[in-house]
């Protein structure tokens, strides 16, 4: 009979522990068999981080003010390399770019680091050709 303890051997269950989170546990397994000396075995389970998801639609030659995040396992920042030619935003897992200048930039979109994901990045480039401003003439 295989029993399993993660409390230091206080409490055995016979059946095997999970674990689903990241973390790191102690487990003592105590093997025994009538007419046998029983024996325990401990030993630490360490699961570890598992890598971070970030996925973003393919956008190539056109406009784009958003970026829709398709997937992400964690919470969602974004970066400008120079808000002076565009600034971003996030709102819920959508990133608004909203043009400032002209020029190229790059945008950095991260997936935070959570306490079973490490942190992941995708970065582009931007280029922002022409500014429009808008003017209407006042009438009186």
């Amino acid at each position: 009979k295989i029993e399993y303890s993660t409390d230091n051997g206080k409490t055995y269950v016979e059946e095997m522990p999970t674990i689903t989170n990241a973390s790191s546990v102690t487990i003592t397994a105590k093997i025994s068999k009538e007419g046998y000396e029983t024996e325990t075995v401990t030993m630490e389970a360490k699961i570890d981080k598992a890598p971070g998801k970030l996925l973003l639609p393919a956008y190539s030659g056109v406009d784009i003010n958003e970026i829709k995040v398709t997937e992400s396992t964690g919470p969602i920042r974004a970066v400008s390399s120079d808000t002076n030619i565009a600034t971003v935003s996030v709102e819920g897992n959508t990133i608004k770019i909203t043009e400032v200048g002209v020029g190229m930039l790059d945008i950095t979109i991260i997936s935070e680091e959570t306490d079973n994901y490490y942190s992941k990045e995708e970065t582009f480039r931007l280029s922002i050709t022409e500014k429009y401003e808008w003017s209407f003439p006042t009438i009186s």
